[in-house]
């Protein structure tokens, strides 16, 4: 699924299945609507294949956050 050229709403967006990736090529515009709480959400099987130069414009939101859909591990604290 190419995400480059594309204006999207609050959702939740998945990869097509095959390949299974998501690419952004150019410019996506995530449009927020004015909601301050708005969520997009990415989902891929694979990977996000990024194109040199492309950018994710936010528009209309409140506070920039990302977050992985999968948590980082957190490393076991060192024992004396």
């Amino acid at each position: 699924s190419t995400l480059g050229g594309l204006t999207l709403t609050p959702g939740v967006y998945k990869d097509s299945g095959a390949p299974a990736s998501l690419g952004l090529t150019g410019t996506l515009t995530l449009n927020g609507g004015g909601d301050a709480t708005a969520v997009f959400i990415f989902q891929s099987a694979s990977t996000l294949i990024t194109e040199a130069n492309s950018r994710v414009i936010p528009v209309g939101v409140g506070r920039r956050r990302f977050a992985p859909t999968h948590p980082l591990p957190v490393p076991a604290p060192e024992r004396s």
